[in-house]
């Protein structure tokens, strides 16, 4: 859900954060502790509008990879595989 401005985007994470802190369900207030913890971050994304999921995704492919290469003898073939499968999408 898109906000127009930044105070919204951060009035609204607030009241998340307030209406869930103190669920009765402890994995909701894990959560929320969570966000409490890295809500300057979180805030920084309605300001900039950017974020880091695309090279998160991309390190986890590798990560795959890596697992699924368990073995590989030559590094070479490793890099083509990881170059394959990470290339951007056209």
């Amino acid at each position: 859900m898109p906000f127009k401005t930044q105070e919204t985007g951060e009035e609204a994470l607030q009241k998340w954060i307030d209406d869930h802190l103190y669920s009765p369900t402890p994995a909701v207030r894990s959560i929320a502790k969570t966000i409490v913890q890295w809500q300057e971050p979180i805030q920084h994304y309605f300001s900039f509008r950017v974020t880091n999921a695309k090279i998160e995704g991309t390190h986890n492919k590798v990560k795959v990879i890596k697992r699924r290469a368990y073995g590989y003898r030559n590094l070479e073939r490793f890099k083509i595989r990881i170059r394959l499968e990470c290339k951007p999408a056209t």
